[in-house]
């Protein structure tokens, strides 16, 4: 259990330094590292309602982790 927490810490912490560098907002960063540590889609939908995200971070993120998906898998 500490693994996958120690995981999803690690990986909200570089999707977050990944959009500082790529200049996207926080929000669309949290989402995007929520969505690659969690389980895609239906993480990015219930982190945009407690995070308050925009529709197009959303958008955004939805489309960069099926894109993801669509290319790793």
């Amino acid at each position: 259990m500490s693994e996958t927490k120690s995981g999803v810490k690690w990986g909200k912490a570089l999707a977050i330094l990944a959009g500082w560098k790529l200049g996207v907002t926080e929000n669309t960063s949290v989402l995007v590292g929520g969505g690659t540590c969690i389980c895609g889609g239906t993480a990015i939908a219930t982190l945009s309602r407690i995070i308050k995200a925009k529709e197009e971070e959303i958008a955004f993120a939805m489309a960069a982790i099926f894109l993801f998906a669509g290319y790793i898998g």
